[in-house]
């Protein structure tokens, strides 16, 4: 007998509504079968999750809730179970709902899973696990993993309503490791689960997240390895751990052999590396390699991460093309000197990144400057005001710079920020660009949190682009760390020369190791 239920939405209320297909029982057979298809956002004066489930379930049909993954997911390991608060018409559908009024506001980042549960003729029936969250919802609603609500004022409250969780997870000392005002990214799973037996989940960049595929599928072919949306192998084994980076990403079981994408470049090799000893190396020169069209690789063939490109190490070759890596932090002097044939060059990054690394590259590497630039990602866009603190990743060296800056400026005669980081951070020094002028001051000596203001009284400053750099000592974190930099700003002192308020989105950042 199949024992398996259909249940159709998950939300929150402030309040959260699920729909579902409810428990279908046929005159040939007592089984019913149920889901969780769809999830929502409503809003009353207090946090809830709501739950339906078609009228065509039986009477008895309940929803069991956990706070925590579960291997299992039965009924008497549950921490809550619902019973209908009545019927509610929903895109023309009448549904069973049930309200779960168990969440706070410091509980905004926290997981909930949910299973339709029932009993027909003895026999014990659920719908598969369905986990949601807040965090969720407003992600989904401000573009973040799904298409964007075109309600301004709803994307105002939600990014206003996870400052006010973040601020509540500080005051309550609650989960402040994972504040809602850090960014989240999506990870699914498609062949396989995630090991809180769900198929996605919202994580920080840096967490390791276990997935798991059968060893074979259902024809019986063997377990290849899991793809990353870019086709790269992330993993060859049907159980493993991927670790979080920077963006949402599809991970797929593949069986068979993996797909081989023609479009994608192929490492060059016989290139020449020198090891630093901590898992990092510099690429010295051409080696043995007589690629005219050089691809750098990500890691060497040791398994060090290719950190930079070691001085003169392309001096005078004769190579017409090169693609660069975001694992490349800096460019030694003269690597690219005497490059007459260099015309182009493939970032595999965006061009704020590549910009970034302009910096540290050295003299005399006009021909690489020089050349076309083709860039693999796109810069990130910000639709509203937005104050960004960056994400990076910890590298070779026990400093790390963190850039705050600013898009769609409105136009803006003070701003008051404070940036909260993680203990085992220090701030070592705080620099500012020239974009708001001399008008930008950090008192002394730094502090957690470290205020930052800009005061302008005449005019109105539009200018977008980094304004801070904060330079930390990571010598306190360990690998697989993930340490958080939050930013708040004092909407009373934040307005333009008319003393009209102005109003930002904020994207907090981390530092990973």
């Amino acid at each position: 007998m199949k024992k398996t239920l259909k249940l159709l939405a998950l939300t929150f209320v402030i309040s959260m509504l699920v729909i579902g297909t409810g428990i279908m029982v046929s005159a040939n057979s007592t089984a019913p079968e149920m889901s969780i298809d769809y999830c929502n956002l409503s809003f009353r004066d207090s946090i809830c999750i709501k739950y339906a489930v078609a009228t065509t379930s039986t009477e008895e049909t309940t929803i069991l809730l956990w706070d925590e993954p579960s291997n299992e997911y039965l009924y008497g390991t549950h921490i809550a179970e619902l019973e209908t608060v009545g019927n509610q018409t929903i895109n023309g559908e009448t549904y069973k709902v049930f309200d779960y009024t168990g969440l706070a506001a410091k509980q905004m980042t926290d997981v909930v899973y949910a299973r339709a549960y029932t009993v027909v003729d003895g026999e014990e029936y659920y719908s598969d696990v369905e986990k949601y969250s807040i965090l969720q919802y407003a992600y989904n609603k401000l573009g973040k993993t799904a298409t964007a609500s075109t309600d301004a004022n709803l994307k105002t409250l939600l990014a206003s309503m996870l400052e006010y969780g973040a601020n509540a997870q500080n005051y309550f000392e609650y989960s402040t490791d994972r504040l809602a005002t850090y960014d989240f990214y999506q990870v699914k799973v498609e062949g396989g689960l995630i090991d809180d037996m769900c198929n996605h989940g919202l994580y920080l960049e840096g967490d390791k997240v276990n997935v798991i595929a059968p060893e074979t599928d259902s024809e019986g072919v063997a377990f290849a390895g899991w793809i990353n949306e870019d086709g790269d192998v992330v993993a060859e084994t049907a159980k493993a751990t991927i670790t979080v980076g920077t963006s949402n990403d599809v991970y797929t079981a593949v069986y068979g052999e993996i797909p081989v994408d023609p479009d994608k470049p192929v490492a060059s090799e016989g290139l020449e590396y020198e090891s630093n000893g901590d898992g990092t190396c510099y690429l010295i020169g051409m080696g043995d390699c007589g690629d005219t069209d050089v691809v750098i690789p990500e890691t060497s063939p040791d398994g060090d991460t290719v950190f930079a490109i070691d001085r003169n190490a392309f001096a005078s070759e004769t190579i017409t093309s090169v693609t660069i890596p975001t694992t490349i932090e800096e460019i030694g002097r003269n690597a690219f000197n005497g490059c007459s044939s260099l015309t182009d060059v493939y970032y595999l990054g965006t061009e704020a990144e590549w910009e970034a690394l302009c910096e540290n590259v050295a003299t005399g590497n006009t021909a690489l400057l020089n050349a076309n630039i083709h860039f693999a990602k796109e810069s990130v866009t910000y639709d509203e005001p937005t104050i960004v603190v960056e994400s990076v990743t910890a590298g070779a060296g026990d400093t790390v710079d963190v850039t705050i800056s600013i898009a769609n400026n409105p136009g803006i005669s003070s701003l008051k920020v404070s940036i909260e980081y993680d203990e085992k951070l220090v701030l070592d020094n705080v620099t500012f660009t020239s974009l708001f002028g001399n008008q930008i001051t950090a008192p002394q000596p730094y502090t957690n949190p470290q205020n930052i203001s800009m005061m302008s009284p005449l005019e109105d400053i539009a200018s977008n682009g980094t304004f801070a750099i904060l330079t930390f000592d990571v010598s306190g974190l360990e690998t697989g760390d993930v340490a958080g930099i939050a930013l708040t700003y004092d909407q009373g002192n934040t307005f333009d020369s008319n003393f009209t308020n102005v109003v930002f989105d904020v994207v907090n950042g981390a530092i990973s190791k």
